[in-house]
């Protein structure tokens, strides 16, 4: 009787090598739209319950997907440039003991840079080609 192997796509499929000196953020493409349309947010429902905004840094982006996002479609990740972001950035203990940054205010869409999309999780990711 022969085995049937399952292959599980991997989270990051189909995106470049992140920068390990940047910050993420996964929205969905409906808190993208919202967020371009009004110029920034307060995060997701899980970031309104939370009181902060949940980002990763790039180590933590395939972990974040996965436990947060799995065979989900339609999402965005972009970068955040953390260093305009000033002391509303706190880095706090999290999932692993590791260290996550979390923004206590509104995130503006003027931080924010557009990397990727995701529109089939079956399917990967899709470089945004500036």
């Amino acid at each position: 009787m022969t085995e049937k192997k399952s292959h599980k796509i991997s989270s990051l499929h189909g995106l470049n090598a992140l920068d390990e000196n940047s910050i993420y953020k996964v929205f969905t493409l409906n808190e993208w739209e919202v967020l371009k349309a009004q110029g920034n947010t307060i995060g997701s429902a899980d970031d309104q319950r939370d009181g902060y905004i949940h980002l990763s840094l790039a180590s933590q982006v395939e972990t974040t997907l996965d436990k947060h996002f799995a065979d989900q479609s339609d999402l965005v990740l972009v970068t955040v440039q953390a260093q305009r972001l000033g002391s509303q950035l706190k880095w706090e203990r999290s999932r692993e003991d590791e260290l996550f940054p979390h923004l206590y205010a509104e995130l503006p869409l003027s931080l924010c840079k557009l990397i990727a999309t995701r529109k089939d999780a079956s399917t990967g990711w899709q470089p945004e080609h500036a």
